[in-house]
Parts: structure tokens; sequence; C-alpha cells
């Protein structure tokens, strides 16, 4: 569908002289952060700390970079700056972290939000791994 990151392959493709090498040649720079997600998480803080003119101006500030409308101070700024996130760091495995948060802050889904207060939104630790390292723990929500 779409790649952010290029793996060009073996380090030994290159024409690097240690053949046996085990290192991966990325064709890209691999991203940590960009100042999108960073203003958009400043905007989120923002607007959870009661600030939501501040927090629409730095959404709008990466709207109008991206030639799209101004949005007006009518909105759900919390909202919008969600809806921002998924298009902005679409592939970038943000969206799980995020729909947790955004759950928290809105509190209106009584489902997920005890879904977050019994842990369930943690991975289950995989059996196998359980086997090899007896000092493991499964999480609690995950245990039968």
């Amino acid at each position: 569908m779409f790649t952010k990151i290029a793996i060009v392959g073996p380090l030994a493709s290159t024409g690097a002289t240690n053949s046996n090498s085990v290192f991966t040649v990325y064709g890209s720079p691999i991203v940590f952060s960009r100042a999108e997600e960073v203003i958009l998480l400043q905007a989120e803080t923002k607007a959870v700390l009661g600030n939501t003119s501040m927090a629409l101006d730095l959404l709008n500030l990466l709207r109008v970079d991206r030639k799209l409308s101004r949005l007006p101070p009518t909105v759900d700024v919390v909202d919008e700056i969600f809806k921002e996130r998924k298009k902005e760091l679409i592939g970038e495995a943000w969206h799980w972290f995020d729909l947790i948060r955004y759950k928290k802050i809105k509190n209106n889904d009584p489902e997920f939000n005890n879904l977050i207060t019994k842990g369930g939104i943690y991975w289950p630790v995989a059996q196998e791994v359980l086997n090899a390292n007896n000092s493991l723990e499964q999480t609690q929500y995950w245990k039968n």
C-alpha cells in the first residue's frame, strides 16, 4: 500500500568487504518522531489542560501548512486533533496508543475504559516466552 521505511538489504549487498555481516541497510531514515507529531502532542496537551485556543492554533498551524482550511473555534478540538493524528501519522504505529489516550480523555466509552482499567490494553505474553523464562509472569488481565 505504502512504504515509509525502505529496507535495501544486507550490508553485504552494498559491496562491503565483510560478506558475513548480518546488519541491514535501510534506504530511508528511521524516524522516531517528527515535528508534526510533536506539534500534535503539544496541541493535545493544551486541549486536555483546558487551553483549547492554543490547541486550536497549533492544529491550524499544521492544517495551513498542508493547504487545508483553518478550523473554527466551535469544533471539538480534541476530536480534531486525533483525526489529524490519524491522517498525519498513518502507518507509523501510533494509532493504538492514540486510541487509548483518546478514550481516557473523552471518558465516554465505558467498555473500553473498563478494558484500560483492567489492563486489557496490554498484549499477553506468549506461552513460549513464559515457558522459556519462568521469571516472567503473564499480564494480570490475560491470566485464566
